[in-house]
């Protein structure tokens, strides 16, 4: 059966699921995941991308500047049938270039 464990490393303390196992003689604990943090007595649990919600915007000014832009060149005009998704990347890209799985 197994249990939530605390472990301390690097000032922080991380959440993991491990399990008791009987080597020999002696019975050890064998880790089994990462489950999360633990943050001023609050779990912070990891989870997948396909998990999360976006609750608010919080970086809307330079989003609204590159839109602006855009319009005032008329750039959806020649991007054609998909100009909303690309122009999404775009922006997305100019705001911050590293992918989602690294923010």
């Amino acid at each position: 059966m197994s249990f939530i464990r605390r472990r301390r490393r690097g000032g922080y303390i991380y959440l993991e699921e491990a399990e008791n196992v009987r080597v020999g003689d002696q019975v050890t604990q064998r880790f089994i995941r990462h489950v999360g943090r633990e943050s001023d007595g609050e779990r912070i649990l990891s989870c997948s991308i396909s998990n999360a919600e976006i609750e608010a915007v919080k970086l809307s000014g330079p989003l609204l500047v590159l839109h602006a832009l855009a319009d005032a060149i008329e750039l959806s005009g020649l991007l054609g049938e998909y100009a909303s998704e690309i122009l999404a990347l775009v922006y997305a890209h100019c705001l911050d270039y590293r992918s989602l799985n690294h923010i």
